[in-house]
């Protein structure tokens, strides 16, 4: 049985460590889930039906740092403008969740596509929310007797406390998720 494992980083280069380390352990790069925004608009401009990949993968575009060591560590990562975050790098089943037909289309909503991939929707709408506020998702999809070593891969990396940041959040007036 296959089990999606995640876990939140405040951090790009803490994701890029995770998403190394999961790789070097065996985990096939396909099973790798990495989502974060694009604060810069470096591969996505505009919003809503006026949206512009710059290009559909970072290969080729990032030379040399973080970009570029992740282009190489998963595969397929996508550019694409997500309604309720904004411009994404995506790659992984998430971002297989995330687009249609065509690449930067958003067929679905995040939490539907976290939910998709196995995640609890307490926890969905935690990790969305997170990625709405600029953190970084790392997950992979695993058999459930690798499940422990994923997410104790994962932990050496330190990840964000889910639980106590929800409880921030809540108490600066936050809501709940919401794709809009």
């Amino acid at each position: 049985m296959a089990k999606t494992v995640v876990a939140l980083y405040d951090e790009l280069e803490l994701a890029e460590r995770a998403v190394n380390d999961l790789v070097e352990s065996g985990y096939n790069r396909e099973s790798i889930s990495l989502l974060f925004q694009d604060v810069e608009g470096n591969f996505v401009q505009g919003e809503g039906d006026e949206v512009t990949v710059m290009d559909d993968t970072l290969e080729g575009i990032a030379g040399g740092g973080v970009l570029g060591g992740l282009a190489g560590l998963v595969a397929g990562l996508l550019a694409m403008v997500v309604p309720g975050v904004g411009p994404v790098l995506a790659a992984g089943p998430v971002a297989a969740g995330l687009t249609g037909a065509g690449v930067g289309a958003v067929a679905g909503g995040l939490l539907g596509a976290l939910v998709d991939t196995g995640i609890e929707r307490e926890a969905a709408t935690y990790y969305a929310e997170g990625i709405r506020r600029g953190n970084v998702l790392v997950g992979v999809e695993t058999s459930a007797r690798d499940a422990e070593q994923a997410e104790s891969i994962l932990a050496r990396h330190s990840p964000v406390d889910l639980e106590e940041r929800a409880a921030v959040w809540r108490d600066e007036g936050w809501k709940g998720y919401g794709a809009t």
